[in-house]
């Protein structure tokens, strides 16, 4: 973790900005590289592992960096620059153990990461193909088991599972009142069918649904407890499919933490003006980040 300032002003303020307040009550969090060494080292040696393969797609880390990631770490440092101007608390490298320091000195909370999803990867697959096979042939009247059917080869067994996935087919092994939940929403159906899967197969194929720090993969649970039990702000969820964190954290928290979240895959380009545009904006008027936020896109 880098902490970038102490709650300390910085000088050099934009001349167009009329600060009304300063935003010592708001954090940002980057669990992504921000800078050109950061990205070499989490591309070549991790720890971001599922970030590392979804952003080179079998690229290699320079041509990647050269076509379009310098271009994110510029507009990231611009976000970052524009923060600490404004007063705002910045973390790089950020880890659940910051997660908890800013949501207990904080009020406002905007988190940068990765989340792992329900697919199920190919490379993985064939990694512990044997394994899977095992546990199939052990349990061939499992309900997953007897749904993905027979399979010759490791792609035919990751597609299948992607099938069952996508389909909703395994919502009916769900708990009634649950599954009747997550047919109002693709990401959480598809997020519980991951969970009945990771479960079939525990301890042999990675798990799914877990949103990635550069401390480690975390279950919603688990990002949800590092939260302060006395933080009732806002979170702006900034990371891709962060529907599945926002419904967890409604669940846990009864609604006591507003957020703003995405169903979707996220563009961290234009997050990163918009987020710089509503921080302005929140120094501007004293208003709330999430109204902020949400006039920008407005005027937008």
């Amino acid at each position: 973790m880098q902490t970038l300032n102490d709650r300390k002003m910085a000088d050099g303020l934009s001349p167009e900005i009329q600060l009304v307040h300063d935003l010592r009550q708001c954090a940002l969090l980057f669990a992504t590289p921000v800078t050109e060494e950061d990205y070499y080292r989490v591309m070549c040696d991790g720890p971001l592992i599922d970030y590392a393969a979804a952003t080179l797609r079998g690229e290699s880390a320079i041509a990647v960096w050269k076509e379009r990631y310098s271009d994110l770490v510029s507009a990231a440092q611009d976000l970052i620059q524009t923060a600490l101007k404004l007063g705002a608390m910045v973390y790089t490298r950020a880890g659940l153990r910051e997660v908890a320091e800013a949501t207990a000195r904080c009020n406002t909370v905007i988190l940068v990461a990765h989340w792992r999803g329900a697919s199920v990867h190919p490379e993985e697959v064939r990694g512990v193909y044997a394994q899977l096979v095992q546990v199939c042939d052990r349990k061939q009247t499992h309900p997953i088991v007897e749904l993905i059917g027979g399979h010759r080869d490791p792609d035919t067994l990751t597609e299948r599972l992607n099938t069952v996935i996508a389909n909703g087919s395994l919502l009916p092994y769900l708990p009634t009142a649950i599954a009747a939940v997550a047919r109002k929403s693709n990401t959480l159906s598809q997020t519980l069918s991951r969970d009945l899967i990771d479960e079939l197969f525990a301890d042999v194929l990675p798990p799914g649904n877990r949103v990635e720090f550069y401390d480690g993969q975390h279950t919603p649970a688990a990002f949800e407890e590092a939260i302060d039990r006395s933080f009732e702000g806002e979170i702006d969820l900034a990371t891709c499919r962060s529907e599945v964190l926002a419904t967890f954290l409604d669940l846990r928290r009864q609604n006591r933490i507003h957020h703003i979240h995405w169903p979707d895959l996220v563009d961290p380009f234009p997050q990163y003006v918009l987020i710089g545009a509503a921080l302005r904006y929140m120094a501007e008027t004293s208003g709330t980040y999430i109204r902020s936020r949400l006039t920008i896109e407005q005027l937008l």
